[in-house]
C-alpha cells in the first residue's frame, strides 16, 4: 500500500471523527481522492468553536500514525517527543495549523482574561491529545474504510464512535 495514501486516510479520518465528537457537527463527506490542492478532503458543518479541534485532529492523527505504538509520553530513537511529531506534521499542513494556532491564541487570551496564573494554564493540545487518543481505534477504522474504497458517511462514523 502507498504510505502517503495511508497517512492521508488517517489524517482525513481524524478530521471526520473529530467532527462528530463534540456533538454539534455534521460530516458531509470525506475522501482520499487527490484534488488540485489536496491529497484528501473532509467537508463538514460544525460550530465555530469546534474548528480548532477538528483541524488539530487531522494533524494529530497523522502524527500518531508516524509515532507508532510508543506511549505518547515516550521519546523515539532520536529523542523526539510526540509533540515534536505534531509540530513537524503541522509544518506540512499550513491551513490546519493556522486554524489551530488561532484557536490556541484565543484560548490563552481567555485564560489571561480570567486571571489564571501562568503555571496553571493548560494548552488545548494537552486536552485534545487525551481526547483523541481515546478514539484512536475509531480513527484507524475510518481510515481502513477509506482505503478499502468504502463510502464513509456521517452515520458510519457516528456508529463507529458511539455504537449507535
Amino acid at each position: 500500500m502507498d504510505e502517503q495514501l495511508r497517512i492521508t486516510a488517517i489524517h482525513e479520518a481524524g478530521h471526520a471523527v473529530a467532527t462528530l465528537m463534540r456533538g454539534g457537527g455534521t460530516l458531509r463527506s470525506v475522501t482520499i481522492t487527490p484534488g488540485d490542492d489536496h491529497l484528501g478532503l473532509t467537508l463538514h458543518n460544525s460550530k465555530p468553536l469546534d474548528l480548532g479541534f477538528i483541524a488539530y485532529a487531522g494533524i494529530w492523527a497523522e502524527a500518531r500514525a508516524l509515532w507508532g505504538d510508543r506511549p505518547l509520553d515516550d521519546t523515539d530513537e532520536d529523542m523526539l517527543t510526540f509533540d515534536d511529531y505534531v509540530f513537524d506534521v503541522s509544518l506540512t499542513q499550513p491551513s490546519d495549523a493556522a486554524i489551530v494556532q488561532q484557536t490556541e491564541k484565543e484560548h490563552l487570551a481567555l485564560q489571561d482574561m480570567a486571571g489564571i496564573p501562568a503555571e496553571q494554564k493548560t494548552a488545548l493540545s494537552e486536552i485534545w491529545d487525551r481526547e483523541l487518543e481515546q478514539v484512536w481505534p475509531v480513527i484507524l477504522e475510518v481510515a481502513r474504510l477509506l482505503l478499502d474504497g468504502e463510502l464513509v458517511t456521517h452515520d458510519v462514523v457516528e456508529s463507529l464512535l458511539w455504537g449507535s
